[in-house]
């Protein structure tokens, strides 16, 4: 039999887990030895499967997607499997050569839920964490720059709006919105936060609106990088070694640009070249002086979002619509469209760079918010 190792885990029933993954291999490799191709551990953080050098099946990374595709629909919602962009390998003392490395598949106990909170809730856990509960497991640290994109209808403004009442109370909050769409109308009712819109008049044309708008932007981008090298330069007067801007005793400054790639529309292309300079200085060198970007955008087109900046994002959402057009330019190693066991609007994936927990591509479905009136 294929053997299994037990956790302390009490959420984990190891052994039906273990019987349901030897169900799925000898489905889906019908021509192997199940019994002695493979072995199986499970783990608190994830599963181990370890096969066999030299056995029927070639060891590559297809045959290691081929069994998570099968094992993440086989799995739930007993334990939610998580997508690696790139194979993960374990290696494993003590045994044999030809089975001391197990493929890693990391998992979250139990199954994602949408949550459905209020404002105020979501405020207070932010306060006390300095995370946002995107579902019932899936947090969102709130030091890492962040990119949502998603078609019109894929929910993106919704969350955006409660990313918006979440950094209103952490920090400051500098939101540009060339389209005068929901952000700019509730920012219109917070008196302290920086809005930053297109000055339209009887005679504005597009080109002039787009012109004027960007290089307002581009100034107060200009501004924010100066804050961010005397930000920088405090830190570096500093006796210890690793630190953050916390110990400035400043609060975060988060630049929220909605619907980014429209910011850039009827402007010149030297004020073109001057944001896109600014923006990829910003999200190079900002967030350690606690200077937080969060970029909206349909798709994250390189015409759109320069490269560098794109991977400096280190919280990526695609909502709405998942194929191979939408997925490539956030996810451009995703080779398969991930399960996505969750229903409704603002369903999509995401990815959060080094996390200890989240070590691949989840779905999600971005919370509900309701008034506190309306809580039963």
């Amino acid at each position: 039999m294929i053997s299994f190792k037990r956790t302390s885990n009490k959420l984990l029933d190891s052994e039906k887990i273990i019987n349901q993954v030897r169900k799925s291999l000898r489905i889906l490799f019908p021509d192997s030895n199940s019994a002695g191709d493979y072995d199986v551990i499970v783990q608190s953080s994830g599963l181990l499967v370890v096969p066999r050098i030299g056995s029927s099946v070639a060891i590559t990374s297809d045959f290691y997607y081929k069994i998570l595709s099968v094992l993440e629909v086989t799995l739930w919602p007993t334990v939610q499997l998580q997508h690696p962009l790139v194979m993960q390998l374990k290696s494993l003392p003590n045994r044999e050569w030809n089975m001391s490395r197990a493929f890693f598949y990391p998992w979250l106990i139990g199954a994602s839920q949408r949550l459905i909170t209020t404002d105020k809730e979501e405020i207070q856990f932010a306060k006390r964490t300095n995370r946002f509960r995107l579902m019932s497991n899936v947090l969102i640290p709130l030091d890492q720059h962040i990119v949502i994109t998603g078609q019109t209808g894929s929910g993106k403004s919704y969350l955006l709006k409660q990313l918006l009442s979440v950094f209103n109370t952490l920090g400051t909050v500098i939101l540009v919105d060339g389209k005068l769409s929901d952000g700019a109308r509730w920012a219109r009712n917070h008196s302290n936060v920086e809005l930053i819109k297109p000055k339209i008049s009887s005679g504005s044309t597009g080109s002039s609106i787009g012109g004027d708008l960007l290089e307002t932007v581009n100034d107060r981008l200009n501004s924010l990088e100066a804050e961010m090298y005397s930000r920088q330069e405090m830190l570096f007067q500093q006796n210890e070694i690793s630190i953050s801007y916390k110990i400035l005793n400043v609060k975060p400054i988060f630049l929220i640009i909605d619907e980014l790639a429209a910011l850039t529309i009827g402007a010149s292309r030297q004020a073109k070249q001057d944001f896109f300079d600014h923006l990829t200085r910003l999200a190079l060198l900002a967030r350690e002086a606690g200077i937080i970007l969060v970029l909206a955008l349909q798709q994250a087109r390189n015409d759109a979002i320069p490269t560098a900046v794109r991977a400096q994002m280190g919280i990526k959402i695609l909502l709405g619509s998942l194929d191979r057009d939408n997925t490539q330019f956030l996810f451009p190693s995703l080779d398969a469209i991930p399960f996505l066991p969750v229903d409704g609007p603002g369903k999509g994936i995401i990815s959060i760079a080094g996390s200890t927990k989240y070590k691949g591509i989840l779905p999600i479905a971005t919370p509900t918010t309701i008034n506190e009136g309306d809580q039963r």
